[in-house]
């Protein structure tokens, strides 16, 4: 049986635009957009909706979480979490992804952590990983794919979770091609145009 990878739909939050590679971009929203600031597009999957949103009011992180229709920011079992770091924008996104696994691994020691290839995006540096955890106390089992693109304005991470069984190997080939196709980028690149 061919099974179709879902078409996808345009979001636009505080500079970061979710979208399919063939969608519309929409332009950063904030005022910060007028100085340059950089759009991430991102693939989001036809039945997800968003669940959760949150900016940290020192400005430290933007976040967004997506579900598919009928599961809930508790009772999920995929997410994708679309994160903004503005603080970290000078960091090395290879760090940022090293000190996200290790506190999980300070948590839930018996995880598993991959690193994925991953070349730059849109020229800027960028890091892949995968991470399993098979058991974490009472939490359910989880996987994710997670992604880092070091921007000029803000480090982004994008992360494609699954519960409590790990992605089937379609599933985890189309998240991995979702962000292949993910571009940061200002309003007016080409890239964005794509």
């Amino acid at each position: 049986m061919t099974m179709t990878r879902p078409r996808c739909r345009v979001l636009a939050w505080m500079g970061i635009a979710l979208a399919a590679v063939a969608a519309i971009v929409l332009p950063p929203v904030t005022p910060a957009a007028a100085q340059g600031e950089q759009s991430l597009i991102v693939a989001v999957p036809d039945g997800f909706g968003m669940v959760f949103k949150h900016d940290a009011p020192d400005g430290s992180m933007k976040m967004m979480e997506f579900v598919p229709t009928g599961e809930t920011v508790d009772n999920w079992k995929q997410m994708i979490t679309v994160q903004h770091f503005p603080k970290l924008a000078g960091g090395d996104p290879r760090e940022l992804a090293s000190r996200w696994s290790q506190r999980l691994l300070a948590t839930c020691p018996s995880a598993k952590i991959y690193s994925q290839s991953q070349g730059a995006v849109n020229g800027l540096p960028a890091t892949r990983i995968y991470v399993h955890v098979t058991e974490c106390g009472g939490r359910p089992p989880e996987s994710v794919l997670a992604l880092v693109i070091k921007g000029r304005d803000a480090m982004h991470m994008i992360q494609h979770a699954w519960r409590p069984l790990p992605p089937t190997p379609e599933q985890l080939r189309a998240a991995t091609a979702d962000f292949d196709r993910a571009r940061l980028c200002a309003a007016g690149d080409i890239a964005c145009a794509r």
